[in-house]
């Protein structure tokens, strides 16, 4: 077989993919029995009716177009699926080189498939990298954006604050100069010695007292009379300290006035 090969000017057969007889293909199609490569006579036949075209599409599939003496028409070619095994059991080159060429292939093979991983995984990287660069130019200007307004949304939270600090006044009724002359009526009744030293009114009708006493009794007595009159509500007991001859105290309170009362 190689001589023939040789004698038909085919001597670098390393160069070629598969070197194997025409009959492997014949074979695989059923043009043939193996039981016709005994018989010289049926094969010299089947070459003079028939002329067979192979081409390797890729390393396991091969195009065979069959052409007859009498048919003049385009012959669709049949592609067929051989196995690799049975491809380099009937290639008649050397064992060894066979071998060689195998684990060559091989490792041909595994540099295409990490070569092909690597350019998808590099390709994601890019693309990663170009969405992250939208996201951050994105964000960038949304920032942006956000810090231009933020005046504007101050001012109109500066407004809502104001708007319903005045509703809880008007709801309340706050009345400071009120709340002052009902508190001071009932403490000359009792003692001149209460002496306001702060006085702290908030939006929710709230006075917080701290002052001196000339004595517990004073206190309690003015704390009593707050609690008698319509206008005021203590809220806890008053917390005090005795020292010196004088007492400090602080007085939560609620004021109620004559108008809400009604």
């Amino acid at each position: 077989m190689k001589s023939r090969l040789a004698h038909e000017g085919y001597d670098s057969l390393e160069d070629y993919t598969w070197v194997i007889p025409e009959f492997i293909p014949q074979l695989a199609l059923g043009l043939i029995q193996a039981s016709d490569l005994h018989d010289t006579s049926k094969l010299e036949t089947l070459a003079d009716t028939k002329t067979n075209s192979l081409h390797l599409e890729n390393d396991f599939q091969v195009s065979i177009t069959q052409i007859t003496e009498d048919e003049s028409s385009d012959v669709v070619p049949t592609s067929i699926i051989l196995d690799p095994q049975l491809l380099w059991s009937a290639d008649i080159r050397s064992e060894t080189f066979k071998d060689q060429e195998q684990k060559n292939r091989s490792r041909l093979a595994f540099v295409n498939k990490s070569l092909k991983l690597s350019l998808y995984f590099i390709a994601f990287i890019l693309l990663s990298e170009l969405l992250l660069s939208g996201a951050n130019l994105w964000l960038t200007q949304y920032a942006s954006k956000i810090e231009t307004q933020a005046p504007t949304v101050r001012r109109i939270e500066d407004q809502h604050t104001l708007i319903n600090k005045l509703e809880q006044i008007s709801q309340n009724e706050l009345r400071p100069i009120a709340l002052l002359e009902q508190a001071n009526q009932i403490r000359s009744m009792i003692s001149s010695n209460i002496i306001y030293d702060n006085v702290d009114i908030t939006n929710e009708n709230e006075v917080t007292i701290k002052g001196t006493a000339g004595s517990v009794n004073d206190l309690n007595k003015y704390v009593s009379q707050l609690n008698q009159s319509k206008n005021f509500n203590v809220i806890e007991d008053p917390k005090y300290i005795t020292r010196g001859g004088k007492t400090t105290f602080t007085l939560k309170m609620y004021f109620q006035s004559e108008k809400s009362s009604l």
